[in-house]
């Protein structure tokens, strides 16, 4: 398991776009920041494809606005929703696609650049809390190691199983919480047009 180090300021858990902006952004006030994350990367990723204005401004103040450019993602300015046999139109200001696989890549990069440490394939489990700080064990390939941290932040997502097991942290999930899967075409359909937002909404959820 790479890093032989036994005590952080920051353990990370979670390389989506919280979990790395957090680890760079510490990283960057000198902080010693350890980022780990249970996937294989570059991963793909169903949600996230698509960058609000909202989102590209926060990635413009922490540093990053040059990632959307770089990585060349195509303007979207509409989205077309359909429910009940209706079909309704709306312009999108300042928005693009960018698939989670080519973003969380590079911010994962662009954290690794400003000194923070990255452990790819290794889960997280946070145990509890001691005067000086706060166990993770950490996971890979059936090694297993302890590492304390004066910060834990856990990003890890509505799936994540890092707080299992944790008696002093409580948390919820909602029994309802919509779970993600895709599909590849070939082939665009009829009907669908560069730059724009399909989805179609009932009441059991959204596909789009």
């Amino acid at each position: 398991m790479a890093s032989a180090q036994t005590h952080w300021d920051v353990v990370v858990i979670g390389a989506g776009l919280a979990g790395c902006v957090a680890a760079r952004s510490l990283a960057l006030l000198g902080r010693s920041v350890l980022l780990v994350d249970k996937a294989t990367f570059p991963r793909r990723k169903v949600c996230g494809c698509y960058l609000n204005g909202s989102a590209i401004e926060t990635l413009n103040s922490v540093g990053l606005g040059d990632v959307v450019e770089n990585l060349g993602a195509p303007r979207v300015t509409q989205i077309f929703l359909g429910t009940n046999r209706r079909l309704a139109r709306f312009t999108l200001p300042g928005g693009v696609a960018l698939s989670r696989e080519a973003l969380d890549t590079t911010l994962i990069e662009r954290a690794v650049d400003q000194g923070v440490s990255f452990l790819a394939q290794t889960t997280a489990r946070v145990m509890s809390a001691e005067p000086y700080g706060r166990g993770v064990e950490l996971t890979h390939e059936h090694e297993k190691r302890v590492v304390m941290a004066s910060v834990v932040i856990v990003a890890d997502g509505v799936s994540g199983q890092s707080l299992r097991g944790c008696d002093d942290i409580r948390f919820d999930v909602a029994p309802a919480s919509l779970v993600g899967t895709s599909a590849m075409s070939t082939s665009i359909p009829l009907g669908y047009t560069p730059g724009a937002i399909n989805m179609a909404i009932g009441p059991a959820g959204y596909v789009g």
